[in-house]
This record gives C-alpha cells, structure tokens and sequence, in this order.
C-alpha cells in the first residue's frame, strides 16, 4: 500500500531554490500589473524576493487582498493569457492560478515529489498512484470512472452534447477549456514556435502544430531518400539532404 502524502504545505528551503530550473536567476520578481489612482496609468510591480514563499505572501497581502468580487477576480500578471477574457470565481482561486507564474507549489507527493498550489490538486494527483477512480458515470449503460470530477464533467458532455463554454469573440461553442484556450489564439495570434527545417522557417501558434508539420519534413525526407536508394546503384550511393517546401 503507498504510503499517504504529506497533506502540510512545505516551505522551499533556500538550496531547493537555488537547485530549481524555475528558480534559475536565485529571483521571484512580481509582475503585476498595478493601476494608478483612476487606472490611467499601468506600471509593473517588480519587486523582488529570494523565494517563492515570499513573492506568495506579497502577492496574497499587497495585491489580492484589495481585490473583491465587485472589482472581479483577474489575473493581472505580465503575459498571462487569461488577463483579458477570464476571470476567477473567488480569491482563492486566483491564488491557485498564481502558482502557475511564481511556482509556489507548497504541496508535495510523498511518492514522486511533485508540488502543487492546492490540497485538492495533490489529492487528485495521489490517485495516479493508487488507481483510485470514485468518480463514476451515473449514466445507464456506462461505466466509466474517473479520478477528477472535472473528468466526469466532461464526460457526461458526450453524452448530453452540452458545450457550455463559449468564444468571447466568435461566440463558438467547446465543452472543454483546453479546447477553448486553443481555439482564443486564432484570434490573438502569437507565431512563437518557428520551424527550423533548412528553406522553410515556418511559424506557427501552437507547439502541437509545428510538431505536426515537421512530421511532414520527416516523412518527405524518407521517400527521398528511399526514391534516391531505389534509383542508384549501391556502390555510388551518396548522402542527401534535399530541400523543399511545405
């Protein structure tokens, strides 16, 4: 039986931040964005700390603790993708989504040491190791479990064909998040991920889209090269690399 995490946040020791890739330059500068009186004018925050823990507490006491339901709950990190279009139903919540840009992460597997900002998220995690599945489809006819109710969520949307999220500039329709997110770049398109292919230097929104079209390079570099062994002889076989166009 593998034994249960450690349900109590743990505080990073300084040579675990000094040892961490997120912590790389040994500083936690805070990003927010904070709006002079009458929000005419926007500066950054920038102060430094030489932990997670602290630029946590800075965050929690100097900029969400002004925050209401009334001012809505928005992330207003430098750079985060959610700034514009999605807000958070609670401050807590928020606080979660926070950890994504400071990498405080005071919840720790006892199993393979993976941190998260929330006891939730490290119960759900526990459950990859114990197989664990109490979430399960009430629907007649299926028996399908799941680890995460936000699973068994999306689940029962095969069913009902419900798509509750919906495109802020389009008005498309998604019965997941993640497919939400990818669909907002087509409308705020960031071309970050180039293709490095010799002649092609294609760009491209999403990882998972270069990915796909340098499969394309890799398998026209195969028939070429096949093409080429079938056509020479042997003995005055040569080494190409062709170039071309996708």
């Amino acid at each position: 039986m593998p034994d249960t995490a450690d349900t109590s946040p743990k505080t990073p020791e300084p040579d675990d931040c000094l040892k961490s890739p997120n912590c790389a330059d040994q500083q936690h500068t805070c990003r927010w964005i904070v709006s002079d009186e009458g929000a005419k004018h926007e500066h950054l925050c920038s102060r430094s700390f030489s932990t997670p823990i602290d630029l946590d507490k800075h965050l929690r006491e100097d900029h969400l603790a002004h925050m209401s339901s009334k001012t809505k709950y928005k992330c207003l990190w430098k750079g985060c993708v959610r700034k514009d279009h999605q807000e958070f139903a609670s401050r807590n919540k928020l606080r979660r989504h926070l950890s994504t840009h400071t990498s405080y992460k005071p919840f720790e597997c006892k199993q393979c040491g993976e941190g998260f900002s929330a006891q939730q998220a490290l119960d759900q995690h526990i459950r990859i190791h114990t197989g664990d599945k109490p979430y399960v489809c009430d629907v007649e006819g299926c028996d399908k479990a799941f680890k995460q109710k936000s699973a068994l969520t999306m689940h029962k949307r095969t069913h009902t064909g419900e798509k509750p999220l919906v495109c802020e500039y389009c008005g498309k329709r998604f019965c997941e998040s993640s497919n939400l997110s990818k669909h907002r770049k087509i409308h705020n398109p960031v071309y970050k991920h180039k293709c490095t292919e010799p002649g092609c230097g294609k760009e491209f929104i999403r990882l998972d889209q270069l990915r796909r079209h340098t499969e394309k390079h890799e398998r026209q570099r195969k028939k070429t090269k096949d093409r080429l062994q079938r056509a020479t002889p042997p003995e005055l076989s040569i080494q190409v690399e062709p170039l071309y166009i996708i």
